[in-house]
């Protein structure tokens, strides 16, 4: 069974949530910020738009897949706008 966020995260400012196709423009603008994704592990980071939006449609179908990628939206609590993103991938040496 997938991990998964099953509830929406909150704070006082930030709902953490998975990613919605309404969050393309802004995770577009994300992704092709190098200083955002300084810390991203990608085993190739998306350059082009055409990659970009290849890489979100592919996260967002393998929510319920075993081999999931963990990525899921920052907004603004106030506006639900796209402000950046959090994930975390399997470490295979810890078993995890």
């Amino acid at each position: 069974m997938p991990a998964r966020i099953h509830e929406i995260i909150e704070s006082k400012r930030l709902v953490i949530r998975p990613l919605e196709e309404k969050d393309f423009a802004g995770f577009y603008r994300f992704i092709s910020n190098d200083k955002a994704t300084k810390y991203f592990f990608f085993s190739q980071k998306p350059v082009s738009y055409k990659d970009s939006r290849r890489f979100f449609r592919k996260t967002m179908e393998n929510y319920d897949e075993p081999d999931q990628v963990y990525a899921y939206t920052v907004a603004k609590k106030s506006s639900d706008e796209f402000v950046g993103s959090v994930g975390m991938l399997p470490d295979p040496d810890k078993g995890a």
